[in-house]
């Protein structure tokens, strides 16, 4: 038998109390994903970091910002855990506030 969550098996999601099949729960992430929302980070190597979602793929993938890496870049919206929270995605001090990050210019190394 393989392996894997068919289309009628039940999952939880947290904060939500009842277990619902896998069609509903797609659909309660995708209610999620909007630019703006803060999530942490699941899998690879910004795992356990925040990040800001600044743009939604039709393809299932988000482009976004964490606190380790702050290069924009693609990530699939199962290797992410959605907040409570949302920011503006356009104003760059407050995605910089809120995963942590400073403003302030890096010193160059002395030779």
């Amino acid at each position: 038998m393989p392996c894997g969550k068919g289309l009628g098996t039940p999952i939880r999601i947290k904060g939500l109390s009842e277990k619902i099949n896998y069609n509903k729960a797609y659909e309660v992430i995708r209610m999620l994903v909007e630019p703006g929302r803060v999530c942490i980070k699941k899998f690879g190597r910004d795992a356990g970091s925040r990040a800001v979602i600044t743009s939604v793929s039709k393809d299932g993938f988000v482009t976004i910002v964490t606190t380790k890496r702050q290069k924009e870049r693609k990530c699939n919206t199962k290797h992410l855990e959605f907040l409570n929270e949302t920011v503006d995605a356009k104003n760059q001090e407050q995605v910089n506030k809120v995963l942590g990050i400073s403003n302030a210019p890096k010193k160059q190394p002395r030779k």
